[in-house]
C-alpha cells in the first residue's frame, strides 16, 4: 500500500472512498482475518439463549 497521512488515514478508515479507500479496506480484511475468525469459533461454541 502507498504511504498516505495519517489524517488521510483516519479518514479513509471512517469513510473509504476511492482507490485509496479500496486498498484500506482490502488491507483491513487481511489484517482482521484472525479477529474474525476467532469471533466466529466463540460464537459457535455459546449457547443460544431463547426467551
Amino acid at each position: 500500500m502507498c504511504e498516505i497521512s495519517n489524517t488521510e488515514l483516519g479518514r479513509q478508515l471512517m469513510n473509504p472512498s476511492g482507490e485509496i479507500g479500496l486498498k484500506v479496506a482490502e488491507n483491513m480484511n487481511v489484517t482482521n482475518a484472525q479477529l474474525y475468525d476467532f469471533v466466529l469459533r466463540y460464537l459457535e461454541n455459546q449457547e443460544v439463549i431463547k426467551y
